[in-house]
């Protein structure tokens, strides 16, 4: 099921514009811990941009980075420094 709403809610909790994402998959090829995740960040990015809500919070990889203690190196390989820290946080949130 597809529910539009699920960016701007990410957006608008993480005060971030996650469309800034244009899917380099730098953030994962950053990531010390995408080799652990499914998707990785980048994926779990698109996920929220296409409204796929459901797919999106039922993945573990939305609790891995938080497991790598934020360290930041997906937001420093980001182009466009789209912080997929402060996304994942919100979309945490969304899940409870």
């Amino acid at each position: 099921m597809i529910d539009m709403t699920f960016q701007q809610q990410v957006n608008s909790r993480a005060h971030e514009t996650i469309q800034l994402c244009y899917h380099c998959h730098k953030c994962t090829a950053g990531c010390p811990v995408a080799q652990d995740m499914t998707h990785g960040p980048d994926v779990i990015l698109r996920m929220v941009q296409l409204g796929q809500k459901q797919v999106a919070l039922t993945s573990p990889d939305i609790w891995l980075c938080a497991g790598c203690e934020t360290c930041g190196a997906c937001a420093a390989a980001c182009p466009n420094k789209a912080s997929v820290v402060r996304n994942w946080t919100p979309t945490q949130i969304l899940f409870m």
